[in-house]
This record gives C-alpha cells, structure tokens and sequence, in this order.
C-alpha cells in the first residue's frame, strides 16, 4: 500500500511539474526567443514626448538603490521585451523610449544578472495603449549585501511620477552583440 501511494504521489508531482513549465513558457512569451545581449550607453538627453505618427509613447525607467559595497548588481542591464520580440536595454539608472501602436500589449523585463541566479529576476505586466498617450514602466532594483537579498519590481508608475523620473535619468542606448 505504501509503494502505491508512494507512486501515486509521484505521477501528482510530475504532473504539476509538467503544468508549471508550460505556464511559464507561455508567460514567458511576452518576452522573446532567446537571450540577447546587449552593449548599453548612456547619454544625457532632452526627453521629447510625443508622436506625430498617432503612436503612444512606452518608457521603461531603470532605477537602482546604490548600496555603499554594491558587490553586485550595480549597473546591470534589464532587457525589455514587447510581444514577443526583445526590443531593448537599460543598463543602471536610465530610461529608454519607444512608440507603440493602439491596442493590447504585454511587456517583459528581464534583469540580466548573470552573477548567480538565485532568485527571479523576470517580470511581466499587460498594458491596454491608447494613441498619444505615454505609458511609464519603472523596474526597480534594490542590491544585495552580504546580510540582504537583492529585490526586482517592474511596475507602472503614473504620468506624474514618471515625467520626474525622467527628468534624473540619461537616455540609453543599446546594440546587440
């Protein structure tokens, strides 16, 4: 009786496992095939809001707590996923922007940390755009030290603060490798 339990219990978990691998998969699909890497820069620059192509406005503001050691983590680069496809970096605080059509989108950040990967660093979040309009995204990143883990949230921030962030923060620019 033990072992038919014993096997029951397994076929159960191998299930469940099953279903949590495609779950995130599909999630996962916000993102982009593959693991790009990217060369980020960082200018300052004049944000130009706006788009007279009808086109909504998406800003993606990168901003890390600096801790005093910062062993690890400080100015890494987050990648931005739209649909999809991967269509850009920040690398430390900055921002990047990018017109975006009407309609229902979905965005994944991934903070490419390749130190040690012990904890998620991958988010998600689903937008409805309307055109002329701007949409601010802010993934915060706060190091670990040898007493703290590190933490990573990607969350929309409204128009107010998202004009004061940029108004801190550099333009960046990417490549990929």
């Amino acid at each position: 009786m033990k072992w038919i339990c014993v096997l029951m219990l397994g076929f159960v978990t191998a299930s469940l496992d099953g279903q949590g691998v495609g779950t995130l998969a599909s999630a996962k699909t916000a993102c982009g095939i593959g693991d790009p890497k990217y060369s980020v820069t960082t200018t300052p620059t004049k944000v130009v809001s706006g788009d007279n192509q009808g086109n909504a406005q998406l800003y993606l503001l990168e901003v890390q707590d600096h801790v005093a050691l910062c062993p690890l983590g400080c100015g890494q680069i987050v990648k931005l996923g739209l649909d999809g496809d991967w269509v850009g970096a920040t690398k430390g605080d900055s921002y990047l922007v990018l017109p975006i059509s009407s309609g229902e989108h979905h965005l994944c950040a991934e903070w490419d940390w390749h130190a040690w990967r012990l904890h998620k660093h991958l988010e998600l979040a689903k937008v409805l755009v309307e055109s002329g309009k701007s949409y601010y995204f802010r993934v915060h990143i706060t190091p670990g030290t040898t007493e703290t883990i590190e933490s990573y949230r990607f969350e929309p921030v409204n128009e107010d603060e998202g004009k004061l962030l940029l108004g801190s923060l550099p333009q960046a620019s990417w490549t990929k490798q």
